[in-house]
């Protein structure tokens, strides 16, 4: 997946020493205030004409639909994305 390799290259984001904030780069940083999210926590970028949903290693993971992420995958609308104790649905 070439593409979700160089937009993980290409993540900014800031580094927050408490933890308390994640950001997950879908061109914009979104921040989640969750102790247990870490600052870095996910990335979500485009492949071909999907959207591809990637742990950056976070501490506690991230959940697809309930499931703990295992490498990149593809998200679809109304999957249920989970940083932390923050769950939120993906709309395409």
């Amino acid at each position: 997946m070439k593409l979700l390799e160089e937009a993980v290259r290409e993540l900014k984001g800031e580094e927050v020493e408490d933890g308390a904030r994640a950001t997950v780069n879908l061109g914009i940083d979104i921040r989640i205030e969750d102790t247990f999210a870490s600052s870095r926590h996910a990335l979500i970028a485009p492949h071909g004409a999907l959207r591809v949903i990637e742990d950056l290693g976070s501490t506690n993971g991230t959940f697809l639909n309930g499931e703990p992420l295992r490498g990149p995958q593809p998200l679809h609308s109304g999957d249920q994305i989970r940083i932390g104790e923050t769950e939120f649905s993906f709309r395409s």
